[in-house]
């Protein structure tokens, strides 16, 4: 009977160290995803940004090209008006 019990005892220290070694591999695994996580959101930080600042500039250009094309307009009735 004495045996059986050891082997009860081993199986039993086994089962532990095994689900001790999935628990580790778990937390492992979530330090690795956390990390992903992290990188991921960083990166979708800095392409909201990027985004950002190339409609900004899409704005501007646009403005510009408004302001240029009335100014040529007034130029062109001016013109018109002279040699009229």
């Amino acid at each position: 009977m004495g045996s059986e019990n050891e082997s009860d005892q081993i199986l039993v220290t086994s089962s532990t160290s095994a689900a001790g070694a999935q628990q580790q591999q778990q937390q492992s695994q979530q330090q690795v995803n956390q990390h992903q996580d992290a990188r991921y959101w960083e990166r979708r930080r800095k392409n909201n940004l990027a985004a950002k600042k190339s409609r900004d500039a899409r704005r501007i250009r646009e403005n510009q090209l408004r302001v240029k094309v009335l100014c040529l307009e007034n130029a062109n009735q001016v013109t018109f008006r002279s040699n009229s």
